[in-house]
């Protein structure tokens, strides 16, 4: 589920819509860097375990270790993600006049329709 926020901009001053959208696209940031940090490190720990567990090249205790390793820096991306996310909805939170509403995506709304 997508969570929508709108705010009428024209009663708010400039500092706090200059706020609201620099956490916006720091959260789009922190989002973006997640990303690319879970398949990159996904794809490092496969490496890890295919030459730890499958051909047996490392043991065990090294194969655990750096596969266990390669989930540090995306957990801490995840982190990070979730500090940002606090932060813009605190923010829009404080905002006269903001309204969130949830919404279900198009391709949900497709499966859940009885015909």
């Amino acid at each position: 589920m997508h969570a929508i926020t709108s705010l009428r901009t024209a009663g708010l001053p400039p500092e706090h819509v200059k706020a609201v959208l620099a956490d916006y696209l720091a959260l789009e940031r922190a989002r973006t860097y997640r990303r690319a940090c879970v398949t990159r490190f996904g794809a490092l720990a496969a490496v890890f375990g295919v030459a730890g567990f499958g051909v047996h090249w490392l043991s065990p205790v090294v194969s655990w270790s750096s596969v266990a390793m390669c989930g540090v820096a995306p957990a801490w991306a995840w982190i990070a993600e979730m500090r940002r996310e606090w932060t813009l909805g605190s923010r829009l939170s404080r905002l006269p006049g903001a309204v969130t509403d949830a919404v279900m995506p198009a391709a949900s709304r497709m499966g859940s329709e009885e015909e």
